[in-house]
């Protein structure tokens, strides 16, 4: 049937708020092409009956869109397009209760907290009467191997195994079901959107390689890092290149933890070797986050040596993360430890200064949170630990300038976000540069300041005037060259041009300059 022929609206709709939106917006006909002829009938027996009826996803749309015209009288133009336009919508109705949802918890938030007052006014002009406000407690996925309609539906239940694999907080936005697989892709997490920098250069070219070529540019890619460094995005981003460039490739995302329920599960039922060949024969992409939780566990840790060998052998592509470089993960058999360092093995540092501020502004524009330079500045000299940090912060400030609708400044995001907390006190000197570029290289200091030469010698020195140009305020290339007894400035600028030219593509150097920040 015609959702708009059988479509129930004139049960209700509020006769005044037809009159006001027809004087503001001209014929409400042009906005909701409804007959809404017998609006006089006993309005109570019409809203009963909105407890039986089946209510169509057109019709809830149209009420979403008459309630929306009603809150964007109320407010502010910026106000309605951050937390109304795009990011709202009802879910259900009731005869006393109406349920909505919003793209992201804190928009529901934001509204529950400053805008429910607008938002109730609305749906009495609409409706007619007060109704009582619900929220959806549900991630809105889509399933991209079921059939178009079932496409355009939510599913709402998973598993308890598929809520493991969840990040909090995150709005998951695929999944897909293959074989009784649940995949897991979150297509907001791509390379576009990946902020690359020294610190991530490396693992970020291996992955895209990976992506580009999968089972073909290396059969196993491993990740290391400590936490909220970007790894899972990587891990997103390659799923989603892959979904795009290879759609008949079977992807498989899960973490250790997940895969280690599955086969216990499968035990349990007697179904093993359904489970062995489910991850042998149906899977052509096999993506396993925090993979050290295999650590001590040595049933789980045979079932993936042996899905590790069948999939390798047929050239399929494994990925893995984990926080720790395979071999210092305590707790794994030495074979699985050889096969998962027998691969592409990379390391994602803590982000410098740069490529933190990058991060923060590009997170500012996807949340719609405006931070004038100097505070995205001030965050990013202050939070030096990960992205997953630097992103809470934003979004914190973000809602207390929406909740107590203030600008943002210097002593404001002191406060709010307690940076003095983070604040290093020790001034870092070009001796303590010297110190440790002359510990991690194994060149004495006297070495480094002298006229030597040699290949090594020179390498460490450029280093070392780098990291003295970049991380001292005060110095300057005089005082550097001064300070390394050369004649003027222009043999530091050479060498400081030379390891940022050498930083693009290198990534050894890229490590050996992260390591020494890192200790100083």
């Amino acid at each position: 049937m015609s959702s708009n022929e059988n479509f129930p609206f004139e049960h209700f709709l509020s006769t005044s708020f037809l009159k006001n939106s027809s004087d503001k917006h001209g014929p409400l006909t042009e906005l909701l092409p409804l007959d809404i002829s017998n609006h006089n009938e006993n309005k109570a027996s019409n809203f009963n009956k909105l407890d039986t009826a089946p209510i169509e996803a057109e019709e809830l749309k149209m009420l979403k869109e008459a309630i929306l015209a009603s809150i964007k009288n109320k407010l502010n133009p910026q106000k309605y397009s951050t937390f109304f336009e795009n990011s709202f919508s009802v879910e259900n109705i009731t005869a006393d209760t109406i349920c909505f949802s919003t793209t992201t918890d804190f928009i529901k938030n934001i509204i529950s907290k400053q805008y429910m007052e607008q938002l109730i006014e609305a749906i009495q002009e609409v409706m007619g009467k007060r109704m009582t406000v619900e929220w959806a407690n549900k991630t809105k996925i889509k399933n991209t191997t079921l059939s178009s309609k079932a496409q355009n539906q939510e599913i709402i239940q998973l598993n308890s195994i598929d809520k493991q694999a969840y990040v909090e907080g995150m709005t998951l936005e695929k999944i897909t079901k293959s074989n009784k697989f649940h995949t897991i892709i979150d297509s907001r997490k791509t390379f576009s959107n990946f902020i690359v920098g020294h610190s991530n250069s490396f693992a970020h070219a291996a992955a895209l390689s990976v992506a580009k070529n999968p089972g073909k540019a290396y059969t196993s890619l491993y990740i290391h890092s400590d936490s909220g460094l970007g790894k899972t995005h990587l891990l997103h981003s390659i799923a989603n290149y892959i979904q795009e460039h290879y759609p008949t490739l079977k992807i498989h995302f899960t973490s250790a933890n997940v895969f280690m329920a599955e086969m216990i599960e499968a035990i349990q039922e007697n179904k093993i070797h359904e489970f062995r060949r489910r991850y042998s024969e149906m899977i052509d992409v096999l993506i396993i986050d925090d993979v050290h939780e295999l650590k001590n566990k040595d049933s789980t840790q045979k079932e993936f040596f042996d899905v590790f060998n069948e999939l390798t052998n047929k050239r399929k592509q494994l990925i893995f993360t984990s926080d720790k470089h395979p071999k210092d993960i305590n707790g794994i058999e030495d074979r699985v430890r050889t096969r998962l360092s027998g691969g592409m093995v990379v390391e994602i540092q803590r982000p410098d200064l740069e490529t933190r501020t990058a991060i923060l502004k590009k997170i500012a524009q996807q949340e719609d949170i405006f931070l004038p330079d100097e505070v995205i500045e001030l965050i990013a000299k202050s939070i030096k630990s990960n992205i997953r940090e630097l992103e809470g912060s934003l979004i914190n400030l973000g809602a207390y300038s929406s909740i107590y609708n203030l600008d943002i400044d210097i002593d404001i995001a002191r406060t709010q976000l307690k940076l003095d907390q983070y604040e290093d006190k020790r001034i870092i000197k070009m001796e303590d540069i010297t110190k440790i570029v002359s510990e991690y290289f194994e060149i004495p200091i006297s070495d480094l300041k002298s006229q030597a030469r040699k290949k090594e010698i020179t390498h460490a020195r450029h280093v070392a005037m780098y990291l003295s140009n970049k991380m001292i305020k005060s110095s300057t290339t005089t005082k550097i060259a001064e300070f390394y007894n050369r004649k003027d400035h222009t043999t530091v600028v050479h060498a400081v041009q030379k390891i940022k030219q050498l930083l693009k593509d290198d990534y050894q150097l890229n490590n050996q300059i992260q390591q020494i920040q890192t200790k100083l």
